[in-house]
């Protein structure tokens, strides 16, 4: 047999170890890079100012209480009362806790100038409602009628007749009850509350319209609360509830107000005078424009300006009730008999708040 022969090793020829060589090389100059671009990147990141986050702004806010956004249903109506368009709009209010987890909506009402009173072709008008352009600066209003449980709150009795709930509006109360209401709202609160003037009333309650209601031409009992066997101008009979709703209770007005059209009578400040102008005996006025500026402090004594003074015995009241015939809820409405002590169960109110000017 012939002999194994030992297996050759073979040696690699000068080409391949060249080859293997560079490939080796290229290894290491690329992991150089690659390690050297991770490096830089890392370095660059901590050099890198982060960015500043924006500094969110301070909510407003009206003597401490802030501002916020809501959003209201309002409807127009045809001549017979028929509603025939609702839009949502938003306004702007602020809160105020009375506790016991009872709040009070203040809603802002942009100062403007507009006609007060009535022209003489509108159905039912008395000759107190002659028309004066007036000019009223910014206010907040309360977007309803006090309710029982926020008299409740400030004052610690409810004297109201219909006694269902809460949510009610407070009634039965005189003038001089409501001044003590916003003399305590005031001290509790820190802010300045008072009744408002017609000028301010008749403004919000108008919200930029001219008709004899907010709504149009008319008033319906799907939207208000009055006797409804009555009629105005076109509109039908309706229901007679003979008792006050919950506040909130219809669409609200073109400033996100409620219940301004009947429910209760809402005492105004003003002394009650026949010519709007009487209020402003003292002091100088254009003929054509009167300026109504509703500012007073509880500390002091009221203080004078056109459509507001505190002489008389008698003070306006405005809007209509739950027993009031449609006529008696128009914007330009005035009741003028009644004494400030007077009490009845159709009288209440609302509150307004005014900011960013003395007197």
């Amino acid at each position: 047999s012939q002999p194994i022969q030992p297996t050759q090793i073979q040696t690699p020829s000068q080409p391949q170890q060249k080859n293997r060589r560079k490939f080796l090389q290229y290894l290491g100059y690329g992991g150089i890079g690659v390690v050297s671009v991770g490096v830089f990147a890392v370095i660059r990141k901590l050099l890198t100012p982060s960015p500043i986050p924006p500094i969110p702004s301070p909510t407003p806010t009206v003597g401490g209480f802030p501002l916020e956004t809501f959003s209201f249903e309002t409807v127009k109506v045809d001549p017979q009362g028929n509603i025939i368009q609702r839009q949502t709009k938003q306004g702007t209010q602020f809160a105020v806790d009375l506790g016991n987890d009872v709040f009070l909506d203040m809603v802002q009402i942009p100062g403007g100038t507009f006609m007060m009173g009535s022209p003489e072709s509108e159905e039912g008008r008395d000759d107190d409602e002659a028309q004066q352009q007036v000019t009223v600066d910014d206010f907040y209003i309360g977007k309803y009628e006090v309710t029982q449980e926020q008299w409740q709150a400030i004052m610690g009795n409810n004297p109201a007749s219909f006694k269902k709930g809460g949510k009610y509006p407070v009634e039965k109360v005189s003038w001089n009850d409501c001044q003590e209401f916003c003399e305590k709202l005031s001290e509790k609160t820190g802010l300045t509350f008072t009744l408002p003037t017609e000028a301010q009333w008749e403004y919000a309650c108008r919200a930029g319209t001219t008709t004899p209601f907010y709504y149009g031409e008319t008033l319906s009992t799907d939207i208000a609360n009055y006797n409804g066997k009555y009629v105005y101008g076109e509109s039908k009979k309706g229901v007679y509830r003979q008792e006050t709703t919950e506040v909130g209770s219809f669409p609200a007005n073109g400033f996100g107000l409620h219940d301004m059209h009947g429910n209760v009578w809402e005492w105004c400040q003003d002394d009650y005078e026949k010519n709007y102008q009487a209020n402003n005996k003292n002091f100088q006025q254009d003929a054509n424009k009167v300026t109504a500026n509703a500012v007073m402090l509880v500390s002091a004594s009221f203080a004078p300006n056109i459509l507001l003074a505190n002489n008389s015995q008698y003070k306006s009241l405005r809007g209509g009730s739950w027993v009031s015939i449609p006529n008696n809820c128009r914007s330009a409405i005035r009741v003028n008999d009644y004494r400030r002590d007077d009490h009845d169960y159709t009288f209440g109110f609302r509150v307004v708040c005014v900011f960013g000017r003395t007197l």
